[in-house]
């Protein structure tokens, strides 16, 4: 028995050494973080090269853009096993060559975060890092760890020494913990840079769901928002989510991580990134009932990328190269079927009414094809989302979204109702699944071989080809009429809006070009939007409030409340009344409900609303 225990200790001694040559041992120490800087240090695997690049990455999943993380690293120094510098060859700014490489055994540098450092070429939040001694620290694990070029298929060990009273939210494996210690491990790079984590004075909360255990950890500098509302808000979506993908989630954890700042930001915009098994989120600070809507509709549609890209990904995502990196075809599926699942979830499972859902959709309807180039092939946009066509990307979420309707109906219709877009994407997850990856040009053949060659005729023709998406036809299967153009009477106010973060409120920027009504009302120059017609106006909400002004009767009593200054500096309330104005307009791409439906629209709509 000793004997054998020994052998067993020995065979574990080696299998350890064995380990550590071959993973990438990264720590950093967030309470010696000064001026916004943090020093990284990695233990490097072996190498058996004379020369070696180490690389930050250029760019990440998730994001469409130049990042060039390594622009943020200074101070680069690499060692071998006497503690003797090695040569280094600064190359381009994400990439170091490293010389007499076969000696190699540490590497350390500086990194400064991308929230608080303009370098040009800003960095937009969410997929950013945030180094706030004592405060909070945005990890987005892409900007801070690298890689060995050649070499980014091994294992790697994270170890952060934090503050005592800090708590680190993640989805990464976590190893254990020494003192104040965290050690998290990751199998390779991929699955690294895909794992923020960030930390912070605890404010956690979890719920279960589909066998999943999901964590909410929130940073709000100011204290409004809690962990606790935000799984309250979450809850009912998730598990709406959870009946929409078949009653079982494909992860076994996820994390949402939210971030919260008071003021402006960087980048001057505010969003979320998604990753497999987590999200990161970077919303302004205000009021709970003031940022509830955006964490519910945010939420929503980046937790569904745990069914792509995690399980159904082409190629170019599976072996993503992070230095020179190669864009997929197919955005309409990873973000625009993302987007339209994620309404469209809600909307099936009672959390939103179909008249919203439809007020969303002309929405897109009317950003496409006012925004954007509508007659550039699908395709064709996401091969060049990185130059090309870098300003078309935020399509995405609009024509995108449309394609996922219009292929979700016409699946449907083809099926007599039995199989939509969520069975498509099932079934393409089983065929696929987070280990394989298919290739850009077979994916229609794939789905035609799971549904009809019809199916793959629409997507050569909508999503490959240059034809405006059937819109009539589509709406009219569902009995929902669509007029791309129609002569109404509205209520306009033509006052020059903006946004004031520090009350989390609109407000009138100008009255030189006020409507008649506008001016009956009596507003200001200043006047902070409270509520219009009884209901709270918020950032999240003032497209369907103005878009419920903007459909008074004319004639009708309208009660408006705004916040006004005093000279002390303080807000009061105001009411504002008049009776509703309207003029003539022309009405672009309007969606209405049909009165009466005939049995076919009954039995697909009915399919489509999941009753």
């Amino acid at each position: 028995m000793r004997k054998l225990f020994f052998t067993g200790l020995l065979g574990l001694g080696m299998l350890s050494a064995a380990w550590a040559q071959q993973t990438y041992q990264y720590s950093i120490d967030l309470n010696q973080v000064e001026n916004d800087q943090l020093k990284v240090t990695l233990k490097t695997p072996a190498v058996s090269d004379s020369t070696v690049e180490f690389h930050l990455p250029k760019i990440v999943p998730g994001t469409y853009s130049i990042s060039d993380f390594g622009r943020f690293a200074s101070d680069f120094k690499a060692y071998d096993t006497q503690g003797n510098e090695l040569p280094v060859e600064k190359l381009t700014d994400n990439r170091w060559k490293i010389s007499e490489a076969t000696g190699l055994a540490q590497i350390s540098y500086t990194l400064d975060d991308t929230y608080d450092t303009d370098l040009g070429n800003v960095i937009f939040e969410p997929s950013g890092t945030n180094f706030e001694a004592s405060k909070n620290f945005v990890l987005n694990t892409h900007g801070i760890f690298g890689y060995l070029q050649g070499h980014k298929d091994q294992p790697f060990e994270i170890s952060v020494t934090r503050p005592e009273n800090f708590f680190g939210g993640t989805a990464l494996e976590h190893k254990g913990t020494q003192g104040n210690t965290d050690t998290f491990t990751a199998p390779r790079y991929f699955e690294l840079a895909d794992s923020p984590i960030m930390y912070c004075e605890p404010d956690t909360a979890t719920v279960m769901v589909g066998g999943a255990e999901v964590l909410v950890s929130v940073y709000s500098p100011n204290k409004k928002l809690t962990a606790a509302f935000v799984k309250q808000e979450v809850s009912e979506i998730l598990e709406a989510q959870e009946a929409y993908l078949g009653g079982k989630l494909p992860v076994d954890r996820y994390a949402f991580l939210i971030y919260l700042f008071d003021g402006e930001s960087l980048s001057g915009a505010y969003g979320a990134l998604e990753h497999s098994y987590s999200s990161m989120y970077f919303l302004p600070e205000a009021e709970p009932s003031a940022i509830a809507s955006t964490i519910r509709d945010v939420s929503s549609h980046e937790f569904f990328h745990i069914v792509t890209p995690l399980n159904i990904h082409s190629e170019e995502i599976g072996n993503f190269n992070f230095i020179d990196p190669k864009m997929s075809q197919h955005l309409w599926l990873y973000e625009g079927v993302t987007e339209y699942s994620a309404h469209h979830a809600q909307l099936s499972y009672g959390l939103t009414e179909l008249e919203d859902f439809l007020t969303e959709f002309r929405n897109k309807i009317v950003t496409s094809r006012s925004a954007y180039d509508d007659a550039l092939p699908f395709t064709q946009m996401s091969k060049g989302v990185l130059d090309q066509y870098e300003d078309e990307y935020g399509n995405v979420y609009q024509k995108g979204a449309l394609i996922g309707l219009c292929l979700d109906v016409k699946l449907r219709q083809w099926s007599n109702g039995e199989y939509g877009i969520q069975a498509l994407m099932r079934d393409l997850s089983k065929t696929y699944g987070k280990e394989v990856s298919f290739k850009d040009t077979q994916l229609f053949d794939k789905i035609a071989e799971l549904t009809a060659p019809e199916i793959k005729t629409f997507l050569t023709t909508y999503v490959s080809g240059d034809k405006q998406l059937p819109l009539e036809e589509t709406f009219a299967a569902l009995g929902i009429t669509y007029t791309p153009e129609k002569e109404g009477e509205v209520v306009r106010m033509s006052v020059a809006l903006n946004y004031n973060p520090e009350t989390s409120r609109i407000f009138v920027q100008s009255t030189a070009e006020a409507s008649e009504f506008a001016q009956s009302l009596g507003f200001e120059d200043g006047d902070e939007l409270v509520s219009i017609k009884g209901v709270e106006l918020t950032i999240n909400n003032y497209q369907t409030v103005f878009q419920d002004l903007a459909e008074t009767p004319a004639g009708e009593k309208v009660k408006i409340v705004v916040a006004r200054k005093q000279e002390d500096g303080t807000y009061k309330n105001k009411k504002l009344k008049a009776r509703a104005i309207t003029s003539s307009v022309t009405l672009m791409h309007v969606l209405e409900p049909m009165e009466t439906l005939t049995p076919e629209q009954e039995a697909l709509r009915a399919a489509w609303l999941g009753n």
